[in-house]
Formats: C-alpha cells, sequence, structure tokens
C-alpha cells in the first residue's frame, strides 16, 4: 500500500506500541470509574425504589441509573477484552484465545454506545421534566408526567436508540477467520467495506446530531429556569419590599436597610426547591456539555477526514481519541450519585435513612428469626461472632478473606472472559446436539457463578472501607449481607 507523506507523518504520531500503552492506561483509568460508577448507579436504584416509584420523575431518574449500569457493564468488558488483546500481542500470540479479543473489544464498545445513545436521550428527558415543574409545578408533576407515561417515553427512547444504530452493527461482527498468526481459526473481527459508508449517513449523522440536539434542548431548559425563578422573585421581592418600605418609614426608619436584607434571604428561602432543581439541571447540563463534546468533534472530523476509521492507515489515531472518548462518557455517566446526595433533599433523607438503618443493625451481629410458635414469644437466635471468637478474631478474619476476595476477583475476570468465549464458540458451531446444548448451558451457569464471585469480592471491599473507617464512611445497603454467598452456592451446585 503507497502512503502519501501526509499518512506517514500521521502514522508516525501513534505506533502500534504506543497505542497499546496510551489505551492501556485509559482502560485502567475507565475500570475503575466504571467501577465506581456501577456501586453508585445500583445505590440511586436502591434509594429510588425505597423512595417509592410512584411518579414519573423518579421513574425517570431510576430508570437512567439502570441504563448507565448498562454503559458501564461494557466499559469493564471492553477493557478486560483489551487485556486479554494485549496478552496475547506480548507473548507473541504463544498465548492466544479461541475468539479474538481484538474483535470483542471493538465490538462490546460499539455494542454499549446504544445504552449510552439512552441515557443522553433520558437525561435530555429529566431536564424538560425539571423544567416544567418548576415552570407549572401543580398541573404538570401531578397531572400530566405520572409514571405510566415515563414508561412509554423511556421505552420509546429505547426503542429509537436500538434501531437507530441496527444498521452500523449490521455490517460488522465476528466470523470464523483464519489467522495465519496462530496457524488456525477462530472467530475474528469482520467489517463491511460498505460499513464506513453506512456509518458516515446513518451513525456519524445521529452521533454528531444527537448530542447537540440534546445540549441545545437542555441549555433552553437551564434558561427557562433560570428567568422563571428571576421573575417569581422579582414579583415577590417587589411585593414584599413595598410593604416593607411603608412600614419602615412610618414605624422603623433606622433599621430599613436591615430588614431589606433579611426580606431578601427568605424571599430566596420560599424558592428553595425550585433552586436545588435549577442547580441540579445545571450541574447535569454542564457536565453533559463537557464530556459529550468530544463525540461531537470526533465524529464531525471522521466525516471530514474519511481515512481517520477503525480499518485505515490512521487506525491508532482513531481508537486512541476514542478511547478518550470513552473515558468523558463514563464520567458522565458515574457521577449522578453525587449530583443526586447534593442537590434532592428527599434522595438524600431516603439514602441517609437506609444508611442508618445499616448501621444500626451492627453489620455483624444480624439474627436469624423464626416465626413466634405457638408455645413461646422467643426467638430463634444466632450470633456468630460468639462461636468463633475464639478461634479466630474479627480483624483476622477481614484480612485473610480481604487477600482471598482479591485473588478470587482477578481469577473470576479470566473465568467471566473464558466462559464467554466458550458460548460464542458453542454458538458458532451450531448448537445441533444434546452435548453442544449442556456444554452452552453450562458455560452459561459458570458464568454466572464466577459473575456472582466477582460482584461478592467487590462487596467485601465496601465492607472493609465500612469497617476500617469505624463506619464514618458507610453504604446505604449493608455491604456484609449482600456479601453472603448463598446466590453462587446456589448456581455452583447446578
Amino acid at each position: 500500500m503507497n502512503l502519501s507523506s501526509q499518512e506517514v507523518l500521521f502514522q508516525s504520531f501513534m505506533t502500534d506500541d504506543e497505542y497499546i500503552v496510551l489505551e492501556g492506561l485509559m482502560c485502567l483509568i475507565r475500570s475503575c470509574l466504571a467501577l465506581l460508577g456501577i456501586v453508585g448507579n445500583t445505590i440511586n436504584v436502591l434509594t429510588f425504589i425505597s423512595m417509592g416509584i410512584k411518579d414519573g420523575v423518579t421513574t425517570s431518574f431510576m430508570l437512567l441509573s439502570m441504563s448507565d449500569i448498562s454503559y458501564l457493564v461494557t466499559v469493564m468488558a471492553r477493557s478486560a477484552a483489551f487485556a486479554f488483546m494485549v496478552s496475547e500481542k506480548l507473548s507473541g500470540y504463544y498465548i492466544w484465545y479461541p475468539v479474538q479479543p481484538y474483535g470483542v473489544y471493538i465490538f462490546v464498545g460499539h455494542a454499549g454506545r446504544i445504552p449510552y445513545i439512552l441515557s443522553n436521550m433520558i437525561t435530555t428527558l429529566v431536564a424538560i421534566m425539571r423544567c416544567l415543574c418548576v415552570v407549572w409545578p401543580f398541573s404538570f408533576k401531578s397531572l400530566a408526567f405520572n409514571r405510566t407515561l415515563a414508561l412509554v417515553l423511556v421505552n420509546t427512547l429505547t426503542l429509537f436508540a436500538v434501531t437507530s444504530y441496527l444498521p452500523v452493527l449490521l455490517f460488522m461482527g465476528m466470523t470464523w477467520q483464519f489467522d495465519p498468526r496462530l496457524n488456525s481459526s477462530r472467530p475474528a473481527l469482520w467489517i463491511s467495506p460498505l460499513r464506513e459508508e453506512v456509518k458516515h449517513v446513518i451513525w456519524t449523522a445521529r452521533d454528531a446530531l444527537l448530542p447537540f440536539v440534546t445540549q441545545l434542548i437542555m441549555t433552553v431548559c437551564v434558561v427557562i429556569m433560570i428567568k422563571h425563578l428571576k421573575s417569581s422573585h422579582s414579583f415577590r421581592h417587589g411585593t414584599v419590599n413595598h410593604f416593607s418600605n411603608n412600614m419602615s418609614a412610618l414605624v422603623m426608619p433606622p433599621l430599613a436597610k436591615k430588614s431589606n436584607s433579611q426580606l431578601k434571604i427568605s424571599t430566596i428561602e420560599l424558592k428553595g426547591k425550585d433552586l436545588q432543581a435549577l442547580r441540579q439541571v445545571l450541574l447535569i447540563t454542564s457536565v453533559y456539555l463537557i464530556c459529550n463534546t468530544p463525540t461531537i468533534v470526533i465524529n464531525i472530523t471522521s466525516l471530514l477526514e474519511r481515512k481517520l476509521s477503525i480499518d485505515s492507515v490512521y487506525q491508532n489515531i482513531y481508537l486512541s481519541v476514542t478511547g478518550c472518548k470513552h473515558l468523558f462518557q463514563t464520567i458522565n455517566s458515574s457521577f449522578s450519585v453525587l449530583v443526586y446526595y447534593k442537590y434532592s433533599s428527599r434522595y438524600r433523607h431516603h439514602f441517609i435513612r437506609n444508611g442508618s438503618t445499616t448501621v444500626n443493625n451492627n453489620f455483624f451481629f444480624y439474627k436469624l428469626k423464626e416465626m413466634e410458635t405457638s408455645n413461646n414469644n422467643s426467638w430463634l437466635q444466632l450470633d456468630p461472632a460468639e462461636s468463633i471468637s475464639d478461634v479466630l478474631t474479627f480483624d483476622q478474619f477481614v484480612m485473610f478473606e480481604g487477600v482471598l476476595s482479591i485473588a478470587r476477583a482477578v481469577i473470576s475476570l479470566f473465568g467471566i472472559f473464558g466462559n464467554t468465549i466458550n458460548i460464542m464458540t458453542f454458538i458458532s458451531m451450531g448448537i445441533k446436539d444434546g452435548f453442544s446444548l449442556s456444554m452452552t448451558l453450562l458455560a452459561g451457569i459458570e458464568l454466572s457463578h464466577v459473575i456472582v464471585i466477582f460482584m461478592r469480592s467487590v462487596i467485601f471491599g465496601f465492607f472493609i472501607i465500612e469497617y476500617s473507617t469505624q463506619f464514618i464512611t458507610w453504604f446505604p445497603v449493608e455491604p456484609f449481607g449482600f456479601y453472603i454467598g448463598h446466590v453462587a452456592l446456589l448456581l455452583y451446585s447446578m
């Protein structure tokens, strides 16, 4: 292939080794942020459920958190696939896997666009709802926007997110290909020659236009909320200030200035909930604008420069800037719990109430209670600490189990990837007999088991955070209760 001097210059900016180092760092950062985001959004879902899913606003917030969780799971899966890809390259393909990790890395990244697009649209819907709640607080919140309407709108947005991305996914996939480096065939990434044309017509137009439109709508909502609050503040301030000036002139002239300043404070407090809603939408909009600007820039640039694509001479540059784009998107999907806690008093109340219940339950001394018998009013109680304290102290248990949890988490990541490869391989082979079906089901059950083990290790980490800080840092749901691995035992017994 003949390259122009400009193409050689751009390729020299990013060699394969430099790309691996940069993307490896990005994957590490994104994985850590995604893990925190999954925990934060899980807390959101549990808190919204405890609040009661009775209105459209709460329903939309809960569905937004669930969509963010889906996207962040693809971020972690993509990082795991990249790690396996690097292990193949570093070993000179002496170590290789039955499914091409690079193909999984690319395909999962594209699949993650569906929940992220859905999150963007739900965020815009929430901004519109917040705006209408401020402008028409009684009629809109109580009459116009209920839970049923929220579900209908979110389902419609989900259908749009899926159908708008299908044309791109239909022109790429995992097919059996011969790899000369392995001297063997395996499912590998396949990209149709027409994919780039489809991407420029549909994908770029949607990814460049949709973020711009949603940013514009959210900005307009913020402007409308500001103007409404200002006009409301001016009306109340003018009315009360006119009365205070008349009373001050007649009764208390020396205190006129002081009373005016106090009235300003009370006027602001009258609209405290609206101000909190405005600050919430303003912060969400600001982060949204910052985190989605790279998406718009990359898509417009790839539209102008056709060789900036996944299968062209600027491949490493394209993948690197795309990795940075995914980093901003991960941040956008991971910070919502902080916004809700800061600017929603109802959310904060339920968050603290759930956490207080967790602390008061005394993390380790939970009791097993049976139904009250007809003969007496006693309860069957079990205190695990009393039976093991003479053999193993609790601090020793935490240290020992912490080391095992780290080891289990690392091994389970390999198990997740390996069983995913097994399932994809059996499907590609064609499930035509009972043996193939049994092996596929076995891989599915083992995949569920290792996922539970990985989550159990993560949850134990949160339990250690609570325990080591003497519950200064705590979570609204008791980590130790979730840590008990009965679900894992059920899956393993299968």
